[in-house]
């Protein structure tokens, strides 16, 4: 997809959703998206640690859940 391809697609699923409570959640998540993008991108010494500590814990089978079971976890989000 090429950028204006993005922006249409964008704007497509936007136009669809009518819950003002979505939509500036929706609002407030691309405005964080587009400061971050602003800045250096630098994580904070506590940010650093929390990313390792993440990345850490993926590789341990014991930290894993099941794809079934993250997809009920996260079914709310999921549905169309």
């Amino acid at each position: 997809m090429n950028v204006l391809e993005i922006k249409g697609s964008l704007h497509d699923i936007i136009a669809q959703v009518d819950d003002k409570s979505l939509l500036l959640r929706m609002f407030e998540s691309f405005q964080d998206i587009i400061r971050f993008q602003d800045t250096d991108n630098d994580l904070t010494p506590i940010q650093q640690e929390e990313l390792e500590e993440a990345i850490k814990e993926s590789y341990d089978e014991a930290s894993l859940i099941d794809h079934e079971d993250a997809m009920k976890i996260h079914a709310r989000w999921l549905k169309k």
